[in-house]
């Protein structure tokens, strides 16, 4: 042990016994002994009933209902009714509203099942007739998909009072010449039906390697157009996609 360390421990002792000397002094002289005060932070504001001491109440309530007697020393007064009138004067109601425009109306409207399909209004229908011209062909775009990948050949509809695109909801109504749009129509139904001839090619031809590696003779994939009968009720059918949103498609 250094001889700074035994200095400190000498002065740290020699502090201790002045302070238990001087409070041995006070109990002798019967004075209180002084609270330990924080600094720089005021005594906090204690929250106790204007009116008395809490078992002096007898009309207090907690959800409009009375307070037992023997239960009055266990609720503060700031959980009871009266306490939280005080504690809530000048404040504002805080509350949240869902507001809605006319055309959330027309949405919600348009979903509403307990109308007939032809008695509910259709919000698409509207804007459309009222935004796109004869010969042009309207559809509703996805805006966060048309951010993503673009038009994709639809030209978006401005109005021209507001200069801003014709939007319904999240949706953005572009319109694309009816020529054009059939066109269009034709590209993806044969690509379609190119990949669904390309899905049973690939099909048939894992089917019949493993007929023919498991020794398998005479039997094989049905085949689009191939006719079936159920042995129980002997309905006939045929093998194949017929028919695919409306347009016929050859398998």
């Amino acid at each position: 042990m250094t001889s700074r360390t035994k200095t400190r421990m000498a002065d740290r002792l020699a502090g201790d016994q002045e302070r238990a000397a001087k409070a041995a002094e006070t109990r002798r002289r019967g004075e209180p002994a002084p609270k330990a005060r924080s600094t720089g932070v005021g005594d906090s504001r204690v929250f106790v009933d204007p009116d008395g001491p809490r078992d002096a109440r007898t009309d207090l309530t907690v959800n409009g209902e009375p307070i037992p007697e023997h239960l009055t020393h266990l609720i503060p007064y700031e959980a009871t009714d009266q306490g939280r009138v005080e504690v809530n004067a000048g404040k504002t109601e805080a509350r949240a509203q869902v507001l809605r425009d006319p055309v959330d109306n027309k949405i919600a409207a348009f979903g509403d099942e307990s109308l007939e399909p032809w008695q509910s209004p259709n919000p698409m229908k509207e804007l459309a007739d009222a935004h796109v011209g004869p010969g042009m062909r309207a559809r509703f775009l996805s805006q966060r998909k048309c951010e993503r990948d673009g038009m994709r050949g639809w030209k978006p509809v401005i109005n021209p009072a507001t200069g801003e695109p014709v939007k319904l909801g999240h949706m953005i109504l572009g319109e694309m010449p009816e020529a054009k749009a059939i066109a269009r129509n034709k590209h993806y139904e044969e690509q379609g039906a190119e990949d669904l001839r390309e899905i049973y090619d690939e099909f048939n031809e894992k089917q019949t390697k493993l007929m023919r590696d498991a020794g398998i003779r005479d039997m094989g994939p049905l085949r689009p157009g191939e006719l079936v009968e159920d042995d129980r009720t002997h309905e006939v059918d045929q093998i194949g996609l017929q028919q695919s949103r409306g347009n016929a498609a050859t398998p």
